[in-house]
């Protein structure tokens, strides 16, 4: 394993679940319908993203920032790009 996946903090690992299950919780909450009839969950699909996002961080984690140093100012300038 690598060393910079050993040293993640767990407090912080456990806060960012419960920040996310309340999240799930008020989503739940606005979107649940009486009649029972969901025509879109979006409990669903943010699970889901939070899987995506879950594994996207583990990758760049096992990457390492210093390969992340060497494409800054390219990864800068397009995000630069995407706000226009």
């Amino acid at each position: 394993m690598n060393r910079s996946l050993k040293k993640i903090d767990t407090v912080l690992l456990l806060l960012i679940a419960a920040v996310f299950i309340v999240g799930l919780l008020a989503l739940f909450s606005a979107s649940h319908k009486p009649d029972g009839l969901i025509l879109k969950n979006y409990c669903i699909q943010q699970i889901i993203w939070m899987i995506v996002a879950l594994i996207l961080s583990v990758l760049f984690i096992w990457i390492g920032y210093e390969r992340w140093l060497d494409y800054s100012y390219i990864i800068f300038g397009l995000n630069i790009l995407l706000l226009l």
